[in-house]
């Protein structure tokens, strides 16, 4: 199911962004046009795109891709070969704009979809864009998919609330590496193998994944969601 948005809501996001057009319901599809400021360093740039909204937005928010080539050329430019590395999702081609909890403390309940295209969609262009003529992003950069998961949890202290972690659990069951990760969220054990797969211990190797485990492992712990945790795969 996807969102439906009222005559108001569609005239509100074209005067935003007049280049988006609502294609079918919930579908936005065009170009997104930006000049966007980052410490100093500016860049104006368009992309095309297509978003798709889902029915219970802005609970659950929406999937971006970028249509135009762009992330393949900003690839092909740096021998890129895994484009998980500028941050797309593999099989969906849809992007990743920022790490999971982080959602819904830039698209709080009540936000439009130009709530959602300026907090999160120009963000994640402007950086694709920085990458393109630097090479690298402009902010430091959480890995993909559950890595980044636990490394904002060894960044920030604060417990998340039973709703999020929940759904972090569930996420792991998707991960397609998700075999160490249930091993140390199983046994927490500093001196394991690295997750990176170096032959390091992960304390020594990536001490902050290890402390994001710990963290994750207190918060599964205090709403009792051990018993969630996915079997490793054989």
């Amino acid at each position: 199911m996807l969102y439906n948005f009222s005559e108001i809501e569609v005239a509100e996001i074209k005067k935003h962004f007049p280049d988006l057009e609502l294609v079918e319901e919930g579908i936005w599809r065009g170009t997104i046009k930006f000049f966007h400021v980052y410490r100093d360093y500016r860049i104006g740039d368009e992309y095309g795109v297509e978003i798709s909204v889902p029915a219970d937005f802005p609970t659950i928010l929406p999937q971006m891709s970028e249509t135009g080539g762009k992330t393949e050329e900003v690839a092909a430019k740096y021998q890129i070969i895994d484009l998980r590395d500028l941050h797309r999702n593999p099989g969906s081609g849809t992007a990743c704009v920022c790490v999971k909890q982080e959602e819904h403390i830039k698209v709080p309940p009540g936000s439009s979809l130009v709530d959602y295209i300026n907090a999160l969609v120009i963000p994640y262009l402007y950086g694709l864009s920085y990458f393109n003529e630097q090479g690298k992003w402009p902010w430091p950069d959480y890995g993909h998919g559950f890595r980044g998961v636990i490394e904002f949890y060894g960044e920030n202290s604060t417990s998340q609330d039973k709703k999020l972690v929940n759904g972090l659990v569930c996420m792991l069951f998707f991960e397609a590496d998700k075999n160490p990760y249930i091993e140390q969220l199983s046994n927490l054990n500093p001196d394991a193998p690295c997750i990176c797969g170096s032959p390091l211990t992960i304390a020594a190797c990536h001490p902050n994944l290890f402390l994001g485990l710990e963290r994750f492992r207190a918060d599964i712990d205090r709403y009792d969601l051990g018993s969630m945790l996915p079997d490793r795969d054989v």
